[in-house]
């Protein structure tokens, strides 16, 4: 059975996705993890956008969004216990 170069770099990627190192996340979460992190900003940013273009230049705002992730991260913390 030949096997061609874009079938053998499929593979290749399929593999690596399924590795994973002592200590690490398991690829598949930590790309979840990622993608979540990185769609939760652009909504966050799209959202406060449509209320002040400048949001991001405001420390007020900024502290707020602050206030907002460590309520977040407290209840994250929640799940450990």
């Amino acid at each position: 059975m030949k096997v061609t170069k874009r079938q053998l770099a499929r593979i290749i990627k399929e593999e690596k996705r399924n590795l994973s190192r002592p200590g690490e996340l398991p690829y598949k979460i930590q790309d979840a993890l990622d993608r979540w992190q990185y769609q939760s900003g652009e909504e966050l940013n799209g959202i406060l956008s449509q209320i002040d273009r400048d949001w991001d230049e405001k420390p007020e705002i900024l502290d707020g969004v602050q206030a907002a992730i460590d309520k977040i991260k407290v209840y994250f913390e929640g799940w450990r216990q």
